[in-house]
Formats: structure tokens, C-alpha cells, sequence
């Protein structure tokens, strides 16, 4: 199984948005508060190996979906530990910098020249 930040298989609160889905794997709760299963709760780690190594293992992208020798170096910069957040705060999450083969493509509030 693999998670998705790919529309259909999204929250349509915030599409483009993966920290939404991952707040809801670990809460079990939607966006609006009814609750989606609680007992299905998965951990922050198992939510983020599955919108990563899962998700690659099910589309066959080569060398993505972990940080490893021999793959791209793609990865992000958070600007709060996703690890020590409170659960029901894992939306508010915000992408700091972007890297793509280990070089940095995105920085928020600076254009990053290429």
C-alpha cells in the first residue's frame, strides 16, 4: 500500500498539500473532524514510508523515495520537526526548501536562480 498527494487519492481540503493526508493516516480524522477509523491509525514514520519508499516501490520510478547511495538526493526542509508536532497541527507544515538531485530548487519567499 502507498499514500498519494495525487488527485483522486487526496483530501480535497488541501489537494497539493501531503501533510494533510499524513495528519489524517495518524489521526484518522478528516479535515472537518468525523472521525475516519481511529483504529487504523498509522505512525507518523509509516505514513511518510508510505507517500515515499511505498509509493515508489508501487510506481517503479527508479532511485526515489528515499535518501540512499545510488539515489537522486531529492528531499525537503521543514520548517517544524513533522516528528514532535502535535498530530492534529501536522497540516500546518510548511516546506522551508526543495532539493532535486541534491541541488536546491526551491527556497520559500526567494527565487531561487538556477
Amino acid at each position: 500500500m502507498a499514500f498519494s498527494s495525487d488527485a483522486p487519492a487526496t483530501t480535497w481540503a488541501d489537494p497539493v498539500n501531503p501533510f494533510v493526508g499524513i495528519q489524517a493516516a495518524v489521526t484518522r480524522k478528516a479535515y472537518d473532524g468525523t472521525d475516519i477509523g481511529g483504529g487504523q491509525a498509522v505512525d507518523v514514520a509509516t505514513a511518510i514510508t508510505l507517500y515515499t519508499r511505498a509509493a515508489q516501490q508501487i510506481t517503479g520510478i527508479p532511485a526515489v523515495g528515499q535518501l540512499a547511495p545510488g539515489y537522486h538526493g531529492d528531499f525537503i526542509v521543514l520548517d517544524q520537526d513533522i516528528f514532535e508536532v502535535e498530530k492534529e497541527k501536522i497540516h500546518q507544515i510548511r516546506v522551508e526548501e526543495t532539493y532535486m538531485g541534491g541541488l536546491q530548487v526551491y527556497q520559500r519567499g526567494v527565487e531561487v536562480k538556477k
